[in-house]
């Protein structure tokens, strides 16, 4: 499946954490974690990482970061951490805020508690089966947690060809809305 052997997959480590905010920063600019900051960005993904219900897998080639994905097995109040840590950042940007809050309203997400928060591979990597790999380690991690299922969110402001992904990968469409006039999608997965 993989092209090369020079890939290397592995669970993030704490030095890994701003190389992997400004990958989030650079691929959601637009969107409202993406408009947030570095600071709130490594915060996001300092959280994910030390919470026992969190991972994040990175892929490198030869020693560098070329794609991501991060998860949780269940949210146990990792919102209203972030928000705590973060309210000034958050509140600069309110009316992002107001949407974010507004998808978490009319997402339900089923079921389903563990998500998919994020996945980025850079451009030049992408098409060779790197982001198939990443999920596949997640969902190794959601399995050693009992997750049965999860959920993961796409706009196709910010990630156009993202539902291409989840579809084929056997994510089926949950819902989709309109929000501030961009669509998003929540798809879900049983594993």
């Amino acid at each position: 499946m993989l092209k090369t052997a020079n890939y290397a997959f592995e669970e993030a480590r704490q030095e890994d954490l701003r190389d992997i905010a400004r990958m989030h920063e650079r691929f959601f600019g637009c969107t409202f974690s993406g408009q947030l900051g570095l600071k709130f960005l490594e915060d996001f993904y300092s959280l994910i990482n030390a919470s026992p219900e969190g991972i994040i897998v990175v892929c490198r080639d030869k020693g560098k970061i070329v794609g991501f994905v991060s998860g949780l097995s269940s949210e146990g109040g990792f919102a209203g951490r972030l928000l705590f840590k973060n309210f000034w950042s958050v509140l600069g940007h309110w009316r992002q805020g107001l949407d974010f809050v507004r998808r978490e309203i009319v997402f339900k997400g089923g079921e389903f508690k563990a998500e998919l928060k994020s996945i980025a591979i850079l451009q030049e990597y992408q098409r060779q089966g790197i982001a198939s790999e990443l999920v596949s380690r997640l969902e190794t991690f959601f399995k050693k947690k009992s997750v049965t299922g999860y959920k993961a969110f796409t706009d196709l402001k910010s990630s156009p060809d993202a539902w291409k992904f989840y579809e084929s990968s056997h994510f089926c469409l949950h819902q989709k809305e309109t929000i501030s006039g961009i669509e998003t999608r929540l798809y879900a997965k049983t594993i």
